[in-house]
């Protein structure tokens, strides 16, 4: 279950359906070119920073999408772990035993701790719009388990022990070494780098931690996208499915139909994804349909990976494997990075970063030495359909503390402008205006969630809600 954390998007959306139509000829990519090759990466600032480590270099690199440029943020060591998410970035200097986070915009130090023991610190995560929470999960020793995983509260770097509630397992299966986030951290999902058919641990937020599922559904990476489903290589979604009984056995998740040889990439938000063929082209999908809406021109400089399938294992044997429902699946038919790359640590997801409230797609080329920008315009693309619609686009800042500011600009796309906001349910004293902006004094004194629903009502009178909780604390 999603928690008062999570953005519950009651969104009724008014397109039904859109009709695929062919792409305008794209404007010319703007390249950025990169001191040294990049050797890991995360999106930050809901899409707008493209966080960096360089090879040899012991700065944090950050591209600010809406300005083109790269800047670099000096640390004072090489064996360094970062993560990164709204406008901060958190880094852990192993030499130093220090924990710090850090100003994206600026590149200033918000502040520094050091452990009191060394610990283990394997992997930092954080999602790509909020700044104030992070996951620190703990690397394997060489003799014994792990140490228990931590949340990180990030403007405090204060840190409590991570309550996983197992639905599907006693424990996390094997040794899944690969994570990932949504973008505020109400879904996580982790695999195992191996290359071969393996499993999918899916985790949603709780109060105390994560509730934990696992099943053998997946090929390869998977991607948690914002609307809480997992996207995968398969051409296929998951989401944990309410009415699952381990007693009863089966898939603890639903799947939806496959797109047949695409890896699904999600973009930020939540309303659309990208496919990606085996030969890198692009196709732009709508939230919950396989129907594409229409093309986006290839992925720059394509040339991924190409799997031995020599030392991959089948189950079964043959061309393939099948399913939890019975169906199998041909190698032919799942999408790149599926099968061999499970050990890449730039996967799909973090060398493309689809932002439409933002108008832009990012690349990361399999080169590692720029950086590609391709401009896009969601409601340039939508009109050509001929289709009506109403979008939410942005996503709200969850937390504040008391006494403090909070803002939230509500970024939607509609066929029938203008766009009308009304605050159907809001604490006291929050306001909206015309142009969506909407702004909060937090009071002092209190901690809890404070409910906030806002109707948007476009030129035809068609509308929508989004619903979400922000926590004072």
């Amino acid at each position: 279950m999603r928690t008062s954390l999570s953005i519950i998007l009651s969104i009724i959306a008014v397109v039904v359906h859109i009709m695929p139509v062919a792409a305008r000829p794209p404007e010319a990519d703007v390249v950025t070119k990169l001191p040294a090759r990049i050797e890991d990466a995360t999106v930050a600032g809901g899409g707008r920073f493209i966080v960096m480590r360089l090879k040899g270099s012991r700065d944090l690199a950050v591209y600010d999408a809406t300005t083109q440029k790269l800047s670099q943020i000096e640390l004072p060591e090489e064996d360094f772990l970062f993560a990164a998410g709204g406008d901060t970035a958190v880094v852990f200097l192993r030499e130093k035993n220090e924990i710090r986070s850090l100003d994206l915009k600026t590149g200033k130090i918000l502040k520094a701790k050091e452990f009191i023991d060394r610990p283990n610190l394997g992997v930092i995560l954080m999602g790509h719009s909020r700044d104030d929470l992070a996951l620190l999960r703990m690397g394997r020793p060489p003799i014994g388990p792990a140490a228990p995983d931590l949340l990180l509260d990030v403007p405090e770097l204060r840190v409590n022990q991570v309550k996983y509630q197992y639905g599907t397992t006693g424990g996390k299966p094997g040794e899944m070494n690969q994570l990932r986030a949504n973008g505020d951290m109400t879904r996580l999902v982790e695999w195992a780098a191996i290359p071969q058919p393996n499993g999918a641990g899916v985790l949603s937020r709780t109060e105390t931690g994560y509730s934990y599922l696992f099943g053998y559904v997946a090929v390869g990476p998977v991607f948690p996208g914002d609307d809480g489903r997992v996207f995968t290589a398969l051409g296929t979604t998951m989401e944990p499915d309410p009415a699952y009984n381990p007693a009863h056995g089966g898939s603890p998740f639903k799947i939806s139909a496959a797109v047949k040889a695409r890896t699904l990439v999600p973009g930020i938000g939540g309303q659309f994804h990208i496919g990606v063929s085996r030969e890198g082209g692009l196709t732009l999908y709508q939230a919950k349909s396989a129907d594409p809406v229409c093309p986006l021109g290839d992925f720059p400089g394509w040339l991924p990976i190409k799997p031995d399938l020599n030392n991959v294992t089948i189950p079964g044997g043959g061309n393939g494997f099948r399913l939890p429902d019975g169906r199998v699946m041909q190698l032919e038919d799942m999408g790149p990075g599926a099968v061999g790359e499970g050990k890449e640590t730039l996967t799909l997801d973090r060398r493309i970063v689809f932002a439409p409230a933002l108008g832009h797609i990012v690349f990361i080329p399999h080169s590692n030495d720029r950086i590609v920008q391709r401009s896009f315009d969601l409601k340039s693309t939508l009109d050509q359909t001929g289709d009506e619609y109403l979008m939410v686009l942005s996503s709200p800042v969850l937390r504040v503390k008391g006494g403090t500011a909070w803002e939230y600009q509500l970024r939607s796309v509609a066929k029938n402008a203008p766009v009308k906001f009304e605050l159907v349910r809001s604490p006291e004293g929050m306001t909206i205006a015309a142009d969506g902006k909407m702004a909060w004094t937090a009071p002092k004194g209190i901690i809890g969630k404070a409910p906030v629903e806002v109707k948007l009502i476009d030129g035809k009178g068609h509308s929508l809600r989004q619903a979400f909780d922000v926590v004072i604390d």
